[in-house]
């Protein structure tokens, strides 16, 4: 096992204890700690060293094969893969990713890949929206408008809108992605954790937004929602200079 990397210990072997060692190997998968190329435990030592059965140690990592995170190979030994391998649209791999100390590089190709998705979902929405969908998204713009930029209330009714502007786009393959776009969202709040300035306050645009789905404008949808996307990327761009900075004062430059 990696130096540094501190397994749970009596974690027993039912369904939650096997989500346990997940966790625990994805986000040591995830920061770093087990780099590209590293070989995990074998089944028996993986077992001891989590505390948990031999069938659910395997089991854990059958699910991290799953995700993209590993290989596992008769007389090999189970290998994590590189990063090109990993399904980053999984929700709990970019969970993993985005939890401790987020990699800028991963937040930055979330924001891109919300570029890319959200303009076109949104026109979509507005071509396809039913009355449903239209209450779920005025009554969502309502919480926007009564929380604070920067809080976890914003947070959470921005991270909402957006995946009803998905759902409103009645496309399979754009609902699937909703963890990444979800994710984009929540690049907005890293600002003020990070001590940072938040851009300014979104509610204009999202109050636009919304009309321009409501009445039918594809055109507007789009627009209203690149101006947002803008809005994510001067977050990500935000949060990756204060890491830097952050590291520079430490004499830190990996």
């Amino acid at each position: 096992m990696s130096e540094g990397i501190l397994p749970s210990r009596g974690l027993g072997t039912g369904r939650r204890h096997r989500g346990s060692v997940v966790q625990s190997l994805g986000r040591a998968i995830l920061s770093g700690r087990y780099a590209p190329g590293e070989v995990l435990d074998g089944e028996v030592a993986g077992a001891l060293a989590y505390g948990v059965s031999r069938g659910a140690y395997r089991e854990a990592v059958r699910m991290l094969v799953a995700k993209g995170l590993v290989a596992s190979r008769p007389r090999h030994g189970t290998t994590v893969l590189p990063r090109r391998c990993w399904n980053m649209i999984d929700t709990e791999v970019l969970a993993w990713g985005l939890i401790d100390d987020p990699d800028p590089r991963l937040a930055r190709s979330i924001v891109e890949l919300s570029s890319i998705i959200e303009p076109a979902a949104a026109a979509v929405a507005a071509r396809r929206r039913s009355q449903d969908d239209m209450d779920a998204l005025q009554g969502t713009l309502g919480e926007i408008r009564q929380s604070r930029v920067g809080t976890v209330q914003r947070g959470g009714a921005t991270r909402a809108l957006h995946g009803h502007i998905l759902l409103a786009s009645r496309s399979p393959a754009l609902v699937a992605m909703g963890p990444a776009i979800s994710a984009a969202a929540d690049q907005r709040l890293l600002l003020a954790e990070s001590g940072l300035t938040l851009p300014r306050d979104e509610l204009p645009i999202y109050a636009a937004l919304v009309d321009a789905i409501g009445v039918g404008d594809p055109g507007r949808a789009e627009m209203e929602m690149r101006q947002l996307v803008a809005e994510a990327a001067v977050v990500s761009h935000g949060t990756e200079m204060a890491r830097v900075e952050r590291a520079s004062a430490q004499g830190d430059f990996s």
